[in-house]
């Protein structure tokens, strides 16, 4: 089919649906309160926006309870469908090649090209901090400087009095074995925009900027669901498939007619599972609200299953 062509038919697709949906005096939002189905959904498939809905598997799913709501022929909107060349995701079922004697030896390589850059790095690291440090570029040693002492002023004292500082060498003062003869050095800290008088004490704050609101940040639009071999569990036998999908943290609980264990546990929001088997289903929820259903195509509705409690247990036949 070339590309015109599939351009056609996905126009009459979205176009029976609305034709229908009008001639009916429904709204979007009235047929997806009934069921329960994001309006956005709806409106994709009316505009032939077939991508923006996920997996094909979705797409027909909710294609055919939209059909079914309007009284059209799901198979035949299914089949117009499937003319399009859409495909669900393939699982991969390559054996993995063994790695050889020469992989290992270039994985050793890098390990050690790793190990030196990263000595390197720590090595560098050290000398600009000092513990590395050697004669200047001059070829004379560094002259280590002793720390400052740092003397804090007494509160309502101003300044310290000036003091004769004893020099090295003076020999009228001090004398070779005098260990006083050292000179003595003190950095004065004067008060840091401080103000002070006999009773109170102001700290000035002029000059201060103000901090403006952060703008908010845009909506985040959700992408489309890509399926991918983890989110495929299937029991040894059977056909039929769940397309389950939460919205909200829930235990899920799901055994097939065989009595294979497809689900059991607490799963977040976001979870998107396929499940396939052989029918009955026997299904558990905990959050019901929070979990979409699509059973062989069909969207299910847990509304007539689900108790004052939110949890739902039902067997899933068709």
């Amino acid at each position: 089919m070339s590309e015109l062509e599939k351009i056609e038919v996905s126009c009459k697709i979205g176009e029976k649906l609305r034709q229908a949906r009008t001639s009916a005096g429904l709204e979007i939002s009235d047929v997806a309160a009934d069921l329960r189905i994001n309006s956005e959904y709806l409106e994709a498939l009316e505009a032939n926006r077939f991508e923006e809905i996920g997996a094909p598997t979705y797409t027909k799913g909710y294609l055919r309870s939209y059909a079914n709501a309007l009284k059209l022929s799901p198979e035949a909107l299914i089949e117009e469908y499937d003319a399009l060349g859409y495909a669900e995701p393939q699982l991969n079922t390559t054996t993995p090649i063994e790695s050889d004697g020469g992989s290992n030896k270039l994985v050793h390589l890098f390990s050690m090209l790793v190990l030196a850059v990263t000595l390197g790095l720590f090595a560098y690291w050290l000398f600009n901090k000092g513990y590395m440090s050697g004669p200047s570029a001059s070829g004379e040693a560094l002259e280590y400087t002793e720390p400052v002492a740092r003397v804090e002023l007494p509160q309502g004292v101003s300044q310290l009095p000036l003091v004769d500082v004893v020099q090295p060498g003076d020999s009228e003062t001090a004398t070779d074995n005098d260990p006083l003869s050292t000179p003595l050095v003190a950095e004065v800290l004067a008060p840091e925009v401080v103000i002070e008088n006999s009773s109170t004490t102001e700290v000035v704050t002029e000059n201060l900027e103000t901090i403006e609101p952060l703008a908010e940040l845009p909506t985040v639009e959700p992408a489309s669901r890509v399926f991918s071999e983890d989110d495929y569990i299937s029991a040894e036998d059977g056909n039929d498939e769940i397309l389950l999908t939460l919205t909200q943290e829930s235990w899920i609980e799901i055994e097939d007619a065989g009595h294979y264990q497809l689900m059991k546990g607490i799963y977040p929001a976001g979870t998107s599972k396929i499940l396939r088997g052989q029918q009955p289903f026997q299904v558990f929820l905990g959050n019901a609200p929070g979990v979409e259903l699509i059973f062989n195509d069909s969207v299910y509705n847990m509304t007539p299953h689900t108790r004052s409690n939110n949890t739902a247990k039902f067997a899933l036949i068709n």
